[in-house]
């Protein structure tokens, strides 16, 4: 267990340390410091603002998504669905994916799925991971916490397609295969949360068929000294009347 846990704190400074070696390429000392100075400030006070997204999953697949076939024979996917799926291909997977092996593992213990997209080693034998995603039906997590909801709903907890990748697509296979899993088990819609600021992502679920149909907020005072956040009852009537939020809609301004 201590050699594990060793393991997963070393995983963790890695991932610190490539994180800031980024930084630094990307935005020299200043924008080290301006970052320092983000965290300082969110510590004393931090409003976080998410919206929630919702798509049908009526037997349509999803818009832009690749059809039956259309995939290049060098990509395939991946569903797993236990801890021991995913121990057979952990080489295939780069330490460089910002979701790591031991979180993937975890939801996949907390009945989660995992889809993995994958393409040959550019050199040597075997494949490598390129995108992933991954699911969990009945639940909706937000802001930290997580609410049961009906198996109606399949929720995404996140997707990640390598940044040599990305423009190829490759995401629409991820919710290709998350969508007929959905079909498959029950599932009626598809949902995700994605904070206010990041309007890319935004852009492109709304583009893919999601309509918003509200948004959770929590504001921390003195990393949480006083606090308030979105009540769950509010979060659980938009999911289950689903109706777009015509006003979110309009603050948009997309």
């Amino acid at each position: 267990m201590l050699v594990d846990e060793i393991v997963v704190r070393r995983q963790h400074l890695r991932r610190k340390y490539r994180r800031l070696q980024h930084l630094y390429r990307e935005s020299g000392m200043r924008g080290m410091i301006l970052q320092a100075a983000h965290q300082l400030l969110t510590a004393l006070y931090h409003h976080d603002v998410q919206y929630v997204f919702v798509r049908r999953l009526d037997g349509q697949e999803q818009q832009g998504s690749l059809s039956e076939g259309e995939e290049d024979r060098d990509t395939d996917w991946l569903l797993l669905e236990s801890s021991t799926t995913l121990q057979a291909v952990t080489e295939e997977i780069p330490m460089t994916i910002r979701f790591s092996i031991d979180s993937l593992r975890k939801k996949l213990q907390e009945g989660g799925i995992v889809i993995l997209v994958r393409r040959p080693r550019q050199t040597g034998a075997g494949r490598t991971v390129i995108g992933y995603g991954v699911y969990q039906q009945g639940v909706f997590p937000f802001l930290r916490r997580t609410g049961k909801v009906s198996a109606d709903l399949l929720y995404c907890h996140y997707v990640e397609v390598l940044p040599e990748y990305r423009g190829q697509r490759i995401h629409a296979v991820i919710a290709k295969a998350a969508d007929a899993y959905g079909r498959r088990n029950g599932a009626k819609q598809h949902c995700s949360t994605i904070p206010a600021h990041n309007r890319p992502s935004i852009r492109g679920t709304l583009r893919a068929g999601s309509t918003v149909v509200g948004k959770v907020e929590r504001v921390l005072i003195l990393k949480g000294f006083l606090w308030w956040e979105t009540p769950w009852e509010e979060v659980a009537a938009a999911l289950s009347q689903g109706r777009p939020a015509q006003e979110l809609i309009k603050s948009l301004a997309l």
